[in-house]
């Protein structure tokens, strides 16, 4: 959030005015707009301020019986005012706020003409903005990690049960699998069947080809009895050169 420009937060709709305004209407506009700054500019580049603390002081001094009839917005202002380029990211605006103990800061173009004002409310919204974007990000982040942890676990899981070679099911599936036939088989008193095929001669051929030419008989038999059974049965490569 800190790296964020303050352009993204400023508020642009600042009340603004030259040093010869009279005190009075200033006062008058910041009380029917709600307004808690009048930033003084000669030209459109920020000289002063004018801010509620400096209200309440002029509050104080007409209820101590002075005249403000007519005096000019430039004879009672805070100045020099700090400015900062609306190209200037959100910690400078932390850093310069919390150094000066500011509640308010004018913003500037390239060429020192006021373009806004950045506050602590405008600063409190930012936070709270990037910090409900960074919560989304965040939980966006945790399910997308969740959903490929899952994949990842459902990929190891397949790979637990899969002879490595021939793709078939391996014997810690086919122990798995016979438990339960066996189970629904005592429960509801039916029977399954089993075929166990051992490949004759394999030993001899392997020795005579090569390993190379044995796996790509063991491949090629795996293919055949998975193509020849229902969609109901399973095939395992029970080890070696034996099949279930």
């Amino acid at each position: 959030m800190i790296d964020e420009p303050i352009s993204q937060f400023m508020n642009r709709d600042v009340l603004n005015g030259d040093a010869e305004t009279p005190l009075i209407e200033v006062i008058a506009q910041m009380n029917a707009l709600g307004e808690s700054e009048f930033v003084v500019c000669e030209g459109d580049v920020p000289i002063g301020v004018i801010t509620e603390r400096d209200a309440v002081a002029i509050l104080s001094r007409l209820l101590g019986g002075s005249d403000y009839q007519g005096i000019r917005v430039g004879d009672v202002m805070t100045s020099p005012v700090t400015t900062l380029c609306e190209t200037a990211r959100m910690g400078d605006v932390i850093r310069v706020m919390n150094e000066r103990r500011f509640r308010r800061v004018p913003i500037t173009n390239d060429k020192n003409g006021l373009t806004g004002v950045i506050n602590l409310l405008d600063l409190q919204f930012a936070m709270n903005s990037a910090l409900e974007r960074r919560g989304r990000d965040l939980e966006v982040a945790v399910m997308s990690r969740t959903a490929e942890l899952q994949k990842a676990n459902e990929k190891l899981e397949e790979l637990s049960i899969r002879d490595g070679l021939t793709g078939l099911l391996n014997r810690r599936a086919m122990s798995d699998r016979l438990d339960e036939l066996h189970a629904l088989s005592k429960r509801h008193g039916s029977t399954y069947s089993l075929t166990l095929l051992d490949v004759d001669h394999f030993k001899a051929y392997n020795d005579c080809l090569g390993h190379v030419k044995g796996d790509e008989a063991l491949r090629t038999i795996a293919r055949l009895l998975g193509d020849s059974v229902r969609t109901s049965d399973s095939v395992y490569r029970y080890g070696g050169e034996e099949f279930l």
